[in-house]
């Protein structure tokens, strides 16, 4: 009995297949060359089979079916004799030629399917040539998305559900995944042997930055935006809010400055970052009555052009003004005009 390993074992059995399947025909005609033909498929079959996909009870098979081609073997330098057995305790039962047989042919569509994947993941075939891995996972990429594609599988939604950037393109009926969800999409792929292309690691090697830092209370233009997380209690004490608007396209809620007190309080009640902003806008409007108080009890001078005049605080222009010593870039005065004709045609 040898002491060789099953591995050891079927490279040498493959090795004299292989010698014989070099010249075999498929027994198209009897000429004592190759396989007969009832051998043909096993031939074909061991010679490409790797050895690390053998059973013991392959190798008994392989290396009994062998002696019957011994002057072959012979020929091309090898003892029958001379190859490595392997004992097994039990007596092999009559279907157990046909049950090997029927192994190696999954081996073969594994192997098969392995060099498919191979070739389309390094881009030497395109989708429409796939045969045997059209129906398994696949992933690649297009633009700056990575695509999975797999037919519907409750586990595999489940999954990818779970990944933290990824939408679903009902169209194509496939899964877009966007950045943030490399390390994520790497897992998917590892647990579920998704077939994927060379620049599929490529973007999971190279993640994009962290974005930039930006505060829930922020200022755009003439409005104030809050892009807080969802709160069903901000949500609700926001909607109190007058002039606020929810702007679907960007998912976040706009509110006119003369909300930026109430904005500043909201962002205090739920820890929003950026309340200092709406601070800084609100501020003058809320000192606006002690001044014009102070300024009642002084002189009133005798003539003060209508354009130098402060205006009353809580209006629009007194926003405008404010607004313009902040953010001397934006027409303030131009917004004024056009909140009050909107409230006029109110």
């Amino acid at each position: 009995m040898t002491t060789m390993t099953i591995n050891q074992v079927a490279e040498q059995l493959k090795a004299a297949c292989g010698a014989i399947a070099g010249v075999c025909d498929g027994a198209r005609q009897r000429d004592d060359v190759g396989f007969n033909k009832a051998d043909t498929s096993w031939g074909r079959y061991i010679a490409t089979i790797p050895a690390d996909m053998w059973d013991a009870e392959q190798c008994v098979i392989v290396r009994d079916m062998l002696h019957k081609y011994q002057g072959q073997l012979a020929a091309a330098g090898i003892e029958w004799s001379a190859l490595p057995e392997i004992r097994i305790e039990a007596e092999l039962p009559p279907t157990a030629r046909k049950a090997a047989l029927k192994r190696f042919k999954t081996a073969q569509r594994t192997v098969d399917e392995a060099a498919e994947a191979k070739a389309w993941r390094e881009g030497r075939i395109g989708t429409h040539e796939l045969v045997l891995i059209r129906k398994r996972p696949r992933a690649w990429i297009e633009g700056a998305f990575a695509v999975v594609d797999f037919p519907y599988n409750a586990i595999l939604v489940a999954a990818i559900k779970t990944l933290p950037s990824r939408r679903f393109d009902g169209a194509r009926k496939c899964w877009v995944v966007g950045r943030g969800s490399e390390a994520a999409l790497a897992a998917f792929i590892a647990e579920y042997a998704v077939v994927a292309t060379l620049d599929v690691d490529t973007w999971i090697a190279n993640p994009a930055p962290a974005p930039a830092r930006r505060d829930n209370i922020r200022i755009d233009g003439s409005q104030i935006i809050v892009d807080a997380p969802y709160n069903v209690d901000a949500t609700d004490a926001m909607r109190q809010v007058r002039g606020r608007r929810w702007l679907a396209d960007r998912r976040v809620n706009s509110f006119p400055m003369m909300a930026a007190a109430e904005v500043a309080a909201l962002g205090r009640r739920f820890g929003w970052t950026g309340v200092e902003t709406a601070d800084r806008i609100a501020e003058p409007a809320t000192t606006a009555p002690a001044a014009t108080q102070n300024a009642s009890s002084a002189p009133a001078p005798t003539s003060t052009p209508e354009n130098l005049r402060e205006p009353p605080a809580g209006t629009y222009a007194a926003t405008a003004r404010v607004m313009a010593n902040l953010f001397p870039e934006f027409d303030w005065d131009a917004w004024k005009d056009n909140m009050k004709d909107a409230m006029s045609a109110a």
